[in-house]
């Protein structure tokens, strides 16, 4: 995988990651429960679980809609990227691991970094 391939991985994950955030943050804002959420959703709990941990891919709309019934409001930005250097891999596999962490999300077993990284690159 050459080092554009790992960089676009790299900003989509990123961003799946930054929603599952967005929804963390407004949830706790909000003062409500993954169970709320799924009820005011009306989707099944594990739907919710699925968009925090960045395990789904949440449209804008979905994103937007979700973030309307937790009383906030989406808002894009775009930020140049910077073609200096690639990402380093293990600051995608902290990032990502700090995530599921702070959402909270349980994992039967923490998987080795290479592992981590082959399932975030889609190799399953």
């Amino acid at each position: 995988m050459g080092d554009e391939d790992y960089q676009a991985v790299y900003a989509e994950e990123s961003a799946m990651v930054d929603a599952g955030e967005l929804i963390a943050e407004a949830m706790e804002n909000a003062g409500l429960s993954r169970a709320d959420l799924a009820r005011k959703l009306g989707v099944p709990r594990s739907e919710i679980t699925a968009r925090l941990s960045g395990e789904r891919n949440i449209t804008v709309r979905n994103l937007a809609k979700t973030l309307h019934v937790l009383g906030a409001k989406l808002v894009l930005d775009v930020e140049r990227e910077s073609k200096s250097s690639p990402a380093d891999p293990s600051k995608l596999i902290g990032m990502a691991y700090r995530s599921c962490r702070d959402l909270r999300v349980q994992h039967e077993a923490r998987p080795s970094n290479e592992r981590f990284l082959e399932l975030m690159l889609g190799r399953r």
